[in-house]
């Protein structure tokens, strides 16, 4: 009896161990697998991913397809994205220790464009502990090799060239190779192997534009479009023509029907192009009194501003339409009024391109690979979304 009783106990006590057993083996396996349905519960996957790592993080097929489109509409929140860029240590220092030293040829304070890109660009480089050498070029080629030799002298580590005129970038591209020194061109392509590119994709400006200017036609004039005008700097060279060229082929996906007889082109010779684009499209104008639906396309706002002006003073605004691309002082003015024709412009945010350039300096400088062509934000601004982005500069 007595060992029937212990027997009794063991039997309990090993069925109560294997239970035992069993639970703790279950138990961590369901609770690994428990927090999966309350994320899905919470947010879609996609705004998971988001929410809780970086788009550089991210696996690719979750990350967002074009994380610039992505950024508030506000000018102090409106930032490039380039993933590659993401986690850059900005120490503006170089792997010895020494300070970053930029050598930067800008285009010149003539240009709105310009002179927000460079204000953005020095003050987040010297946020950065790095040192800035400018120097204006005009896009002038001489004056641009005569500039970098100047800061190669002066201990340059880096080039950044906004020449804006292809002869001048890549002469600047070329003495940079020779040297032996990392380069970045903005805005205009070159092919100088090893040479950096930060600025807009031309081909998507150029349709942005157009898309955005279809839009226009049909709600105006019902479609109809009479003339195509197109301004364009040829000094650019060919690898920035989409960045209007390519308005044609958005108008005519839309269903714009223009024939290539209809399509004219302007060709300011400079980017200060305000005073050429004013007697040129007066012009135009005057040879054309019977043409009713006239789209013009600037190249930039200055070619816009001397457009309007013709427009303006030929007493022909309700024949036209104008939208254009960079957005800058002039554009953002005539945005905030309502009596012009003047219907938006594809916006570069100038003031936010040094968020990318400095990033790409210090990678560069600390031997990190990253892509030779790193991209700006682009958005078309009109009326209707002029107060996302920028004040009223006209009060």
């Amino acid at each position: 009896m007595k060992k029937r009783a212990i027997y009794t106990v063991v039997v309990v006590v090993l069925c109560a161990m294997i239970a035992i057993s069993g639970c703790s083996t279950k138990g961590p396996a369901e609770q690994a697998e428990a927090p999966a349905p309350d994320n899905n519960s919470s947010a879609p996957a996609s705004e998971s991913v988001v929410a809780e790592a970086p788009a550089s993080e991210a696996p690719a097929s979750e990350a967002p397809a074009s994380p610039a489109t992505e950024a508030p509409a506000s000018p102090s929140s409106v930032e490039n994205s380039n993933p590659d860029l993401d986690g850059i240590d900005l120490t503006g220092k170089t792997p010895d220790g020494k300070q970053i030293v930029i050598g930067y040829n800008a285009f010149g304070d003539t240009s709105d464009f310009s002179k927000e890109l460079t204000k953005g660009l020095i003050s987040r480089a010297e946020a950065a502990g790095m040192k800035v050498l400018r120097a204006d070029t005009g896009g002038d080629a001489s004056t641009a090799i005569k500039n970098v030799d100047s800061f190669l002298t002066q201990g340059a580590n880096v080039i950044i060239d906004v020449s804006w005129d292809l002869s001048a970038c890549e002469a600047v591209a070329q003495k940079c190779k020779e040297n032996s020194i990392p380069c970045i061109i903005s805005d205009i392509p070159v092919e100088t192997e090893g040479t950096y590119y930060m600025g807009v994709d031309n081909d998507g400006v150029g349709l942005t534009t157009g898309h955005s200017a279809a839009k226009y036609i049909k709600e105006k004039w019902g479609g109809q479009l009479d003339f195509l005008v197109l301004t364009y700097v040829e000094a650019w060279g060919d690898g920035v023509r989409p960045r209007v060229a390519k308005v044609v082929d958005a108008l005519r996906e839309d269903g714009i029907d223009i024939p290539d007889d209809k399509i004219i082109y302007i060709d300011p010779q400079t980017s200060d192009s305000t005073v050429v684009c004013k007697q040129k499209g007066t012009d135009f104008l005057t040879a054309h009194p019977d043409a009713k639906h006239i789209l013009f396309v600037g190249c930039n706002e200055g070619s816009a501003q001397g457009l309007l002006a013709a427009v303006e003073t030929s007493n022909r605004v309700s024949d036209s339409l104008i939208v254009s691309v960079d957005l800058t002082d002039m554009g953002i003015s005539n945005l905030y009024k309502d009596d012009n024709c003047w219907m938006g412009s594809t916006a570069f945010f100038p003031e936010n391109y040094g968020a990318v350039l400095v990033p790409m300096v210090q990678a560069v400088i600390d031997g990190k690979k990253i892509n030779l062509i790193q991209p700006a934000q682009i958005k078309f601004v009109d009326r209707t979304n002029i107060k996302d982005f920028y004040p009223n500069p006209n009060k």
